[in-house]
């Protein structure tokens, strides 16, 4: 369940809070591994927001826009391990 974290208080004098997902909880809704998550924000492929803890945590927008990517199709080049010594 993604958590509430307060960011602005608005003319009322209410805060206004913000949903934040973090890794377990993108890769679950995306279908994808945690490591697959991880590597493509580590590589800056998504965006993230970074808290004081060190978590790894997306907001709403940042969902909009992976889920935008994920939904393109990509010609991503198949990993094929070396068969042979000399190949390494």
């Amino acid at each position: 369940m993604p958590i509430r974290v307060p960011v602005d208080i608005d003319d009322s004098g209410a805060v206004v809070h913000e949903q934040l997902w973090n890794v377990a909880e993108l890769a679950d809704f995306l279908g994808m591994s945690q490591r697959t998550v991880r590597r493509r924000v580590n590589t800056g492929l998504w965006p993230y927001v970074r808290r004081g803890d060190g978590r790894l945590m997306f907001t709403r927008e940042h969902v909009r826009m992976i889920v935008s990517v994920v939904n393109e199709s990509h010609d991503y080049p198949a990993h094929e391990p070396a068969n042979r010594r000399d190949e390494i």
